[in-house]
């Protein structure tokens, strides 16, 4: 279900892009696809610790979350650098935080979707999907007011002040966090 509807999200993201990425203000139209991507990976990664924690396998867990950490911010500090080596402003170079952090998410999705098929292959249940679609839809809006709510802040300092000032401010928010 999960991988259906990341497969849904991204075909209507890439047919979207465009429109997507002027409501969102997004400089670059495939950064939808790219957040689906990173949606999806991450989708994988929670699903994938939540079975790891009731089975015990705490070390499997904490492997699996420090490469994903360690890759997350290698890649990101690695891509950044490589844009700053650029110089230029290409939508190449913008992109190269969003790739860092992407690249290890997919890539741990990929991962958990081997290992879970290997584990055992999945099986479609209508009656089970009715039921977590009745469970999760209702919840799709509070997920989307609080995603709101937690980044209005950095939306309104862009909107008043600029990019660079939010930025900064979402740094110094992420590190006392």
């Amino acid at each position: 279900l999960v991988i259906g509807n990341s497969l849904l999200l991204l075909a209507l993201s890439l047919v979207f892009a465009a429109p997507l990425a002027r409501s969102l203000s997004l400089e670059q139209p495939y950064l939808p696809a790219l957040i689906v991507l990173e949606s999806f990976g991450m989708a994988m990664l929670t699903f994938y610790n939540s079975v790891l924690s009731v089975d015990y396998k705490y070390k499997e867990y904490l492997v699996l979350s420090l490469v994903y950490a360690v890759a997350g911010i290698g890649g990101s500090v690695l891509f950044s650098v490589e844009k700053e080596m650029r110089q230029d402003d290409t939508d190449a170079a913008n992109a190269c935080f969003t790739v860092g952090t992407l690249i290890p998410a997919v890539l741990v999705g990929i991962y958990v979707v081997i290992r879970l098929w290997r584990k055992d292959r999945p099986r479609i249940s209508l009656e089970y999907w009715r039921y977590g679609m009745a469970i999760s839809l209702p919840t799709v809006p509070h997920g989307l007011s609080q995603l709101l709510l937690n980044q209005f802040d950095r939306i309104m300092i862009k909107s008043i002040i600029g990019s660079t000032e939010a930025g900064l401010y979402s740094f110094a928010y992420n590190v006392g966090m």
